[in-house]
């Protein structure tokens, strides 16, 4: 019985740990596409503000 407690534990624990990990990568990759979206933004206005489209 007790060794039955101990897979379930231990496989509960693989499990958070896996989706732990997965969480942290969305954010990774959520903030990454938030400072290329700003980055993107800023240069945009800077072309606005600066009448400096190439068309």
């Amino acid at each position: 019985m007790t060794l039955i407690c101990m897979i379930v534990f231990v496989l509960g624990s693989l499990q958070l740990i896996k989706e732990y990990r997965e969480f942290n990568e969305f954010k990774r990759d959520e903030e990454s596409f938030n400072e290329y979206k700003n980055k993107e933004s800023e240069y945009l206005e800077s072309k606005i503000k600066g009448d400096d489209f190439d068309w």
